[in-house]
Order: structure tokens, then sequence, then C-alpha cells
């Protein structure tokens, strides 16, 4: 908590002093947004790591890289797994898509522990094309072909 206040304490340099302040609003960060979209839509997935890093490789201004890494906790067959982490990673794609739109692109990172504890199987990459992102990479590891 950064400030506490109660209607009429405050004065107004002190108002133009809160509004200066460097207060984040949880709710619009996007490594939030993508936790609370996993949670809420994949099931028996957890999320192991989130980075949000700035895309420098485009010139629009505020476009974002974000970095999934998730870990597909149900017992499944490979083929079963593969299928399953291929459909929640565009489930995940679309619905960034529309909900921060300032992500230009995606990498999500998949770990299967009844499978292999420590190696990543699966990475999906995704760019934004327009209002919806696209898949321009899958890359599999042998433990899933």
């Amino acid at each position: 908590l950064s400030v506490k206040s109660e209607y009429g304490l405050i004065t107004k340099s002190d108002q133009s002093e809160l509004d200066n302040s460097p207060y984040v609003d949880v709710t619009d960060n996007p490594e939030n947004k993508i936790r609370e979209l996993v949670n809420e839509h994949l099931h028996n997935v957890s999320v192991e790591d989130i980075e949000v890093n700035q895309d420098l490789g485009t010139e629009k201004k505020d476009q974002l890289i974000a970095l999934v890494h998730l870990s597909f906790d149900l017992k499944n067959s490979s083929e079963t797994t593969k299928n399953m982490i291929e459909l929640y990673s565009e489930d995940l794609a679309a619905r960034l898509a529309e909900e921060e739109r300032n992500i230009s692109e995606l990498s999500v990172f998949w770990k299967v522990p009844y499978i292999d504890e420590d190696e990543t199987l699966a990475k999906f990459s995704f760019k934004r094309s327009g209002e919806q992102m696209v898949i321009s990479e899958r890359n599999y590891s042998q433990s899933l072909n």
C-alpha cells in the first residue's frame, strides 16, 4: 500500500503529488493478465515463468514480446499431450490477441513433468497479424514425436 487517504484530508498540492506517483495498476500488467488467462482457461496447466519485454524489432511504440513457460500436469499419451499443448498455446494466443493488444509476439514453452521433468518439450511462437495472433513456429522434442 503506497497511500491511504480519506475524503477531505488531502489538499490540492497533496493530490498533485499523488497524481505523479509511480503507482502501477496491477490489472494493467501483462504478466498478471497472462497468468489470469492461463489459470482461468487452461486446465491442468501451471505457470512456471512469464517474462514480458519491449519488442525492439519493430518501429511501433510500446510493443511487447511475451515469453511464457508452462507445465502440462495431466498424465496422457505423448500424442494426446502434443495435441493438448498445441491447442492450449493457440487458445492463449487468441485470448491475448484480444485482451493485450500491445503484445506483438508470443512464445510458449512447455514442460511435461511425467515425460521429462527437466527438458522443455515444445515451443510455439506466434506473431500478431492485425487483430489476431498467427502461429509462426512449432518445435517439439524427440520425446513427443
